[in-house]
């Protein structure tokens, strides 16, 4: 499910403006789980949090309920507001069929936050979704 989000976001051309492409400018910076090491702000990384599966009486469920983070770090807190922008404006409200095969009936906003990664002096934009996916 993440690489459909990660393929959402890169594609975005407003998340392309701000978090760029990586040293060898073959990729947009947006990573699932953790970015690489070394990697420098700004940059997205994606995870899955626990959803709620539907339930089906005597049958396979075939549309599940995930949730799922994107945490955008930037190098100073003036950007956290962009960063929380493109990441919310390219994931609100979207129905998607990924070219990973990802099924998104819908995704949608709960909330952000803010945090701070002390080893890489990072401030981070903490975004949260939630997404109907259809198996």
């Amino acid at each position: 499910m993440i690489q459909g989000i990660i393929e959402i976001l890169t594609e975005d051309t407003g998340v392309q403006a701000v978090v760029g492409q990586n040293k060898s400018a073959n990729k947009y910076k947006v990573y699932p789980v953790r970015a690489p090491q070394k990697e420098e702000p700004p940059y997205i990384v994606v995870f899955k949090l626990p959803g709620v599966p539907t339930q089906d009486k005597h049958s396979v469920s075939t549309l599940d309920e995930c949730k799922f983070r994107a945490i955008g770090y930037v190098k100073n807190y003036i950007e956290r507001d962009a960063m929380t922008e493109a990441i919310r404006g390219a994931l609100d409200g979207k129905e998607s069929v990924t070219d990973a095969g990802i099924n998104f009936s819908s995704i949608w906003y709960e909330t952000d936050s803010d945090g701070f990664d002390e080893p890489a002096q990072s401030y981070a934009a903490i975004v949260d979704f939630g997404c109907m996916v259809i198996r």
